[in-house]
């Protein structure tokens, strides 16, 4: 997925923690994040909420059927699902 992002020319900041998405979530370049709710140290609705409490939109991008808490009512994205290239026409 991030190599999608780059492609199109995004820069793209990854965190495979629940310490590093707390720390990127202040970067001031941030605009928009997706995010996997459960992170190897925690729980990301950490991370939601800080995110709510910054106006920056969210994707949630998970295994889970449903987010909960701080993660919920944003756009949710359940994980496996199917590859998309862009500009593929199918």
């Amino acid at each position: 997925m991030t190599l999608a992002f780059e492609d199109e020319g995004a820069w793209v900041i990854r965190a495979r923690t629940l310490k590093e998405a707390l720390a990127g979530v202040e970067d001031r370049a941030l605009s928009v994040a997706i995010l996997d709710q459960a992170l190897s140290d925690g729980d990301s609705a950490q991370v939601c909420g800080r995110m709510r409490e910054r106006n920056i939109p969210f994707i949630t991008y998970s295994g889970y059927d449903h987010p909960r808490g701080p993660c919920l009512g944003g756009v949710h994205i359940k994980k496996a699902c199917e590859h998309v290239v862009a500009g593929d026409n199918r």
